[in-house]
């Protein structure tokens, strides 16, 4: 399982120093655009999980790269579950760079109140006051485990079907529907927060506890941690059923 794990990493060496460079940056833009830290980290983890380890589930259907892969001392088992490491790993790298763009958002925000009045430095981005407080990190935490659970759902069900059908027109397709779902869902409901409370005034107001919200975390959490461990299971029967 680690070799197989150190084969991914191997794969994705090259752009990882560019991509978290770019995530950084990302992560910087979404939250001087939203200015609300939760939004920081859901780009964060969203933008490495799940979709950076679907990519490679497409790597291993380009070119000989899979057959080849399984002539190393690996089994297909090592396989699946190193890929599902490199998964945990993914998360690691998008909450790292969620936690690197916190003191460049700081930084920038900081310098334009000091030089705001300048008219070179005019226009320059701020925060508002309590953008990183102990509410606002709960807050970021529920959306963290929100979109580890959203994430994990996606991963769940695609990767099995890589792993039992490889790379056809339908499987290519799922990961771009699910996150048109996603956007979608996340559009509408933040759009209509009126309507939202309206609908779950119950849900709303319980939510809004920090007992609630870290319990509603930790439930999310275990529900992600459930579907991840059975995704991998069943990824790695259906691969060594899978006729190459």
């Amino acid at each position: 399982m680690i070799r197989a794990f150190r084969l991914d990493m191997a794969t994705m060496r090259r752009a990882r120093l560019s991509n978290f460079i770019v995530m950084v940056a990302l992560c910087v833009a979404v939250g001087f655009a939203s200015k609300m830290l939760p939004l920081v980290f859901v780009a964060a983890v969203f933008m490495r999980y799940p979709l950076s380890v679907l990519s490679l589930d497409m790597v291993d259907e380009t070119g000989t790269w899979g057959a080849y892969r399984l002539s190393l001392p690996v089994s297909r088992r090592d396989c699946v579950f190193g890929r599902y490491l490199s998964a945990l790993a993914m998360i690691g790298m998008g909450l790292a760079s969620g936690f690197v763009a916190m003191p460049i958002l700081l930084a920038a925000s900081s310098l334009a109140s000091v030089v705001g009045g300048s008219s070179t430095f005019d226009g320059l981005p701020s925060l508002p006051d309590g953008f990183i407080s102990p509410s606002a990190l709960l807050a970021s935490l529920l959306a963290v485990c929100a979109t580890l659970f959203a994430g994990t759902l996606m991963f769940g069900v695609v990767t099995p079907l890589y792993y039992r059908y490889g790379m056809t027109k339908v499987t290519l397709m799922l990961p771009s529907i699910t996150v048109g779902a996603v956007v979608l869902a996340v559009v509408v409901a933040g759009g209509q927060p009126d309507w939202l409370a309206s609908w779950m005034p119950g849900l709303v107001m319980w939510i809004q506890s920090p007992g609630h919200m870290a319990l509603a975390s930790l439930a999310m959490l275990m529900a992600a941690a459930v579907v991840f461990a059975v995704s991998a299971v069943v990824s790695a029967r259906l691969y060594e059923r899978r006729e190459l």
